[in-house]
């Protein structure tokens, strides 16, 4: 038996009522946790009650057992969102409100000049059915877990932990507003917390922890990453933006180069996607895809990296067609950016067919469909020492570049040859064998 006062229950219907009423945001219903906390409240009401208010199961001996189950599995994934003792169910909702993909968070997200102009494309009916739903997600998001922990543990004898249920310290026309600035400077969805994607199994998985690397960490390719930089302000702009190819030696910062500037424009609205090779059979459906976020003020990286293909490989000629533009228009707020370590992408053997040059410009012309090609060489020894002592310094690394010098080239001629990601091994093996990095530094050798 489950024993409810009018308290209780008041709560339990308005909450449900609430899930129920959602529009604009009815996408969040799906969540996890929203989506347990909704069963359990249906069990609970679809159980009889008799004339002393006391709820019976069918099943009396197993309700409240297996409603037990579902409170601990919320708790546990509110817990796993937010490492804390006591974890909150109103933050929790509000970062629900705040990443959902719905028609409003689109529109809020679109290019303008300050909250006014978005708030044109917004109509009058969209901004009340947002704003009655943000009164409904208020209910949700203050529902006290003492409201199930009351019914079950009297019966369980099973202590329950309890989260807290904060409520939002704004009214929802000020909440409205403050959603309107979020998605302006943020995106909205998955786009508003992260930047960093990867095309697999034909959908976006989001990267948690991207490579942090930052444009001030790459020494001596000024002139190389200036283009890459200046083609990607184009198409943050939407302004004509080209498909660019970085080639040259292996090791010299092209992907470097091209996640270091996603990460400097992200809050420019750049999202950076990247696709592997063995990707592209789908590539379309993820250009279709990006197609319908064109006015969301968003522009995006298609990234494949290290990119060869071998001369029995036709996937080539998929890429060839995307570059082109085939039938469909590349949209201008995406960009194809590839690194190969070879200017020509498709590998070539000799032949002594009728038709081999035709085969053999098919197969080059390949590279041609790249607007822009940029070339990054491996370094002299003074470029190679220059990229060393940049790296050490950023570091706070100590050091007399005398002794430096001599211990990095024996490294690059004992390892991989001269190129920054040499030089950046080497001043990992230098930092990890300091002494300290306050003042002269020395190795242990």
């Amino acid at each position: 038996m489950l024993d409810l006062d009018r308290y209780t229950k008041s709560r339990i219907e308005q909450t449900l009522s609430a899930l129920s009423g959602l529009t604009i945001y009815s996408g969040i219903k799906t969540d996890p946790v929203l989506t347990e906390l909704r069963g359990i409240l249906l069990a609970i009401v679809s159980a009889q009650t008799d004339d002393t208010g006391i709820l019976h199961a069918a099943d009396k001996s197993t309700l409240p057992y297996e409603l037990t189950e579902k409170y601990s599995l919320i708790y546990s994934l509110l817990l796993r969102d937010k490492l804390s003792d006591v974890p909150d169910l109103g933050e929790y909702v509000f970062a629900l409100v705040q990443n959902d993909d719905n028609l409003f968070a689109r529109a809020a997200s679109g290019r303008g000049t300050g909250t006014e102009t978005i708030d044109l494309k917004i109509s009058p009916e969209m901004r009340l059915c947002v704003i009655n739903d943000l009164m409904r997600i208020e209910t949700i998001a203050s529902f006290p877990s003492r409201v199930l922990t009351s019914i079950l543990a009297p019966v369980t004898s099973i202590p329950l932990p309890e989260w807290r249920h904060n409520p939002a310290d704004q009214s929802p026309v000020t909440l409205y507003e403050s959603l309107l600035t979020y998605h302006r400077e943020k995106s909205f969805g998955v786009f508003s917390k992260y930047h960093a994607f990867i095309w697999k199994s034909n959908s976006l998985e989001p990267v948690e922890r991207p490579d942090p690397i930052r444009l001030d960490q790459l020494f001596e390719y000024e002139y190389e990453i200036s283009q890459v930089l200046e083609n990607t302000r184009r198409l943050i702009r939407h302004k004509h933006a080209d498909n660019l190819l970085l080639f040259g030696a292996r090791g010299t910062g092209k992907s470097s180069a091209v996640k270091a500037v996603a990460n400097a424009c992200m809050d420019q609205g750049l999202r950076l996607i990247e696709v592997d090779k063995d990707e592209l059979l789908t590539i379309a459906d993820l250009l279709a895809y990006l197609s319908e976020l064109s006015g969301v003020g968003l522009s995006f990286v298609l990234f494949l990296d290290d990119l060869s293909f071998a001369e029995e490989d036709t996937r080539y000629t998929i890429l060839k067609t995307l570059l082109e533009g085939g039938v469909k228009i590349r949209p201008d707020h995406v960009a194809i950016y590839a690194t190969s370590n070879r200017r020509h992408l498709v590998a070539e053997k000799e032949s002594k067919e009728m038709y081999a040059n035709d085969a053999s410009d098919e197969k080059l012309s390949l590279s041609d469909r790249f607007g822009i090609s940029i070339r990054f060489q491996s370094p002299n020894q003074q470029t190679y020492l220059q990229i060393v002592y940049g790296i050490l310094k950023d570091r706070g690394v100590t050091f007399e570049e005398e002794v430096v010098s001599g211990k990095a080239l024996s490294w690059a001629m004992r390892e991989n040859g001269r190129s920054p990601r040499s030089a950046r091994q080497f001043a990992d093996y230098y930092e990890a064998t300091c002494e300290n990095t306050s003042g002269p530094s020395t190795v242990k050798e």
